[in-house]
């Protein structure tokens, strides 16, 4: 929606498109006035229903565009350079990053990976976790820090909690 295409040129939507956006925007309307509609799924899929009808006009007209969508590589590169520093990942930090709304970012990375950001963040820190564990070569201290956790016992809380045994006892298996 920020491509340059969009901001230069009068979208001339058909008639079917045309009455379609008008129920829409009307249906969104009517029923703003009964609900907070922020975090509404019915007028997120509204919203999303127009979005296809710009697509589609976009289509239509034959305009190219120039921006890029969403790089589900660059999304993955990010997370795993960042992982050791919680901040960077937060969906907020993230969703600036790629300049996009962070519910929409929520909602397209479940779509699209098949799992919540949230999950996914705590399988990436686990799997790394684990394998230092593995590697032995580090203390569950310098461990901790280097994931940005608070301290030892905050890491042995968290690891207990997601595979319920005791770090010291994952690294004798």
């Amino acid at each position: 929606m920020r491509d340059k295409i969009l901001k230069e040129t009068v979208l001339k939507f058909d008639e079917p498109c045309k009455t379609i956006l008008k129920n829409t925007v009307e249906n969104i309307t009517k029923y703003g006035e009964y609900i907070d509609v922020t975090n509404s799924p019915i007028v997120f899929y509204q919203i999303l229903s127009i979005f296809g009808l710009i697509k589609e006009t976009i289509r239509c007209m034959n305009l190219q565009m120039t921006s890029k969508h969403l790089d589900n590589e660059q999304i993955a590169n990010y997370i795993h350079q960042n992982i050791y520093q919680p901040k960077l990942v937060q969906i907020k930090v993230i969703a600036e990053h790629f300049n996009i709304a962070q519910t929409y970012f929520s909602a397209y990375f479940k779509r699209t990976f098949s799992i919540s950001y949230r999950e996914y963040i705590h399988n990436l820190r686990m799997t790394l976790i684990e394998k230092r564990f593995h590697n032995n070569q580090l203390p569950i201290k310098q461990i901790a820090y280097e994931f940005g956790f608070t301290d030892e016992s905050h890491l042995t809380n968290y690891f207990k909690k997601r595979r319920n045994m005791k770090p010291t006892d994952f690294k004798k298996l």
